[in-house]
């Protein structure tokens, strides 16, 4: 009698912390799914191609805003645009979480990821 007994609160006493660990470890039901934004900024030393910068919000919308060649002597304007529109993103309640930075076939292409706060 005192095995049944046993056996019986074993069982329980597994089920329940099952239960618990089930409910510990079960995925996001997408509530609290992170809201992404990118800003890529490509620019062309000399005269060839004009330089740029495109954004990406979480729902798929682009924005791509054309700069002036890049020069020595335009450097501060393009950067100029850059910062505003990190601020303006910023504004918007988002968070930079990662930059990266590549040179590659003569382009320097700059990437920030922001998240939604």
């Amino acid at each position: 009698m005192k095995t049944k007994t046993t056996y019986s609160l074993i069982i329980t006493l597994c089920a329940v912390i099952g239960f618990f660990l089930f409910n510990a470890f079960k995925p996001d039901s997408g509530n609290n799914v992170n809201k992404y934004l990118t800003l890529k900024v490509v620019e062309q030393p000399g005269l060839m191609a004009n330089s740029f910068m495109v954004t990406v919000d979480e729902e798929g919308k682009t924005e791509e805003v054309l700069f002036d060649k890049l020069k020595i002597d335009n450097i501060t304007p393009n950067t100029i645009k850059v910062t505003e529109k990190v601020n303006s993103i910023a504004k918007q309640g988002y968070e930079i979480v990662a930059v990266t930075s590549n040179a590659t076939g003569g382009l320097l292409i700059d990437t920030y990821t922001f998240v939604k706060k």
